[in-house]
């Protein structure tokens, strides 16, 4: 009967690691061969049975080379950016059906079942010797200055800012829009840990798409000049700019509204010339709860002689066609003219 291979001791019990570093701690290659470890790709290895993440790849890489970056889209995950459609769900490695290591997510339409994205790749920045890409990394000879990255325990990430820079050649100017407002919305303390400032000015990324003259450069800078300090949600900076290029007046974002000592709260979008209010209903608002309390803000509002309207999903298909409908029905019923 063969003997249980030994721990591993690597420092920090890691599920994916590279031969470099279990080498670099005193682990023979022999052992490196044993059953309970399977290969990611050449010199990348992880536990058997294991379920590892895209994160637990990326510090692999950024523990054994330190010059190693994480960018682009894997940065934005890491930064839990806004980002559209799947590109914002975590994913786990899995073998797809040639035993090739691929990222999968979780299918939210089948209980148990998960979805291979053969497209996702983890994005990292390698500068000096050309790497080899494998089914699960996409390097880029790409240096990034040291002021544009930071090292987060054991992983090395793009800034934000510089993440968003990077993200201009591949995302819409809407999409980049949604980014530029969760960076610069004013944060809530009491909901976010404690966090009292926003994660960039308006300033600084103004700035940051001025001086970027790469693919993506003018929708980068319409984009900057686009984002606003308030918004709380996707949701909400979609249907404002879709207002406004439906040629509706720019509403306030998340403004508060009080009628002598009532307070009305604070809507996620506001005309307050023409006590106009939206409130957009995310999944948060689906529980008896807080239904309970939308009910009866709504009840209040309406008292006081203002008009809220409630939008869902639909009303933010085809460009925000049927809530920009609605809202415009709404302003002029409220004495708007356009």
């Amino acid at each position: 009967m063969s003997r249980p291979p030994a721990p591993l001791l690597l420092p920090g019990d890691p599920v994916v690691f590279t031969a470099a570093e279990a080498l670099g701690h005193g682990i023979s290659r022999s052992r490196l061969r044993r059953a309970d470890l399977e290969s990611l790709g050449t010199g990348i290895h992880r536990l058997s049975g294991s379920r590892p993440t895209e994160r637990d790849l990326a510090a692999a890489m950024c523990r054994q080379d330190l010059s190693v970056v994480v960018h682009r889209v894997s940065a934005a995950r890491f930064w839990r950016f806004p980002l559209p459609g799947r590109q914002a769900v975590p994913a786990e490695i899995r073998p797809d059906e040639k035993g090739t290591p691929r990222f999968a997510t979780a299918d939210p339409h089948s209980q148990g079942m998960v979805r291979i994205e053969v497209r996702r790749l983890l994005q990292l920045a390698g500068p000096g010797r050309k790497r080899r890409h494998t089914s699960l990394i996409r390097w880029s000879p790409a240096s990034i200055p040291l002021d544009e990255r930071v090292r987060i325990g054991d992983l090395q990430v793009t800034t934000r800012i510089r993440t968003l820079r990077d993200l201009a050649p591949i995302l819409t100017m809407d999409e980049l829009v949604m980014i530029g407002d969760h960076l610069v919305r004013r944060p809530r303390p009491d909901l976010e840990g404690g966090r009292d400032e926003p994660y960039a000015s308006i300033s600084q990324l103004v700035s940051m798409a001025d001086s970027y003259e790469g693919r993506g450069a003018l929708a980068l800078r319409e984009a900057m000049r686009l984002i606003r300090t308030s918004s709380d949600s996707p949701a909400e900076t979609q249907l404002r700019l879709a207002a406004v290029r439906g040629g509706l007046p720019e509403p306030l974002a998340n403004a508060p509204v009080r009628i002598g000592s009532v307070n009305l709260g604070e809507p996620d979008l506001l005309w307050r010339e023409w006590k106009v209010m939206a409130e957009h209903e995310g999944p948060r608002h689906r529980t008896p709860q807080q239904q309970a309390k939308d009910i009866a803000r709504t009840e209040k509002r309406v008292n006081a002689g203002w008009t809220e309207i409630r939008t869902t999903a639909p009303d933010l298909r085809n460009d925000c066609a049927r809530g920009v409908h609605r809202i415009r029905e709404a302003l002029r019923n409220h004495g708007w003219q356009g």
